[in-house]
């Protein structure tokens, strides 16, 4: 068992925006972020139409930190931030752990 960092977002697309779109957003998101210290990997769940919810795992939240403030001021991230509707967006940091099934001696179900 390791402890991490877990980033939830949840905001709302430009009403319009295909999904294609989103999904190159994300891809320019993740892409930028794995240059960044800390950084494990990003799942993306579309919610309805409009509506998405990241989940970023970080070694620390100190990394994520750093890292949403160069995101935010890089131009890398461009595509991806003209699409979010800023008002809608809902930020949280939750500290967590990965739980290692191979360590725990337990059969892998999937």
């Amino acid at each position: 068992m390791r402890e991490m960092c877990m980033e939830i977002i949840s905001f709302n697309l430009l009403e319009g925006t295909e999904k294609k779109a989103a999904l190159e957003g994300f891809k320019a998101l993740d892409s930028f972020y794995r240059s960044q210290e800390g950084y494990h990997g990003m799942n993306v769940a579309q919610v309805d139409a409009d509506s998405w919810t990241l989940i970023l795992y970080w070694t620390s939240k100190q990394d994520e930190k750093q890292a949403s403030g160069r995101m935010m001021s890089s131009e890398e991230t461009d595509g991806f931030k003209r699409l979010v509707i800023p008002k809608t967006v809902e930020k949280k940091i939750y500290p967590g752990f990965i739980m290692d099934a191979a360590s725990q001696n337990s059969k892998k179900v999937f």
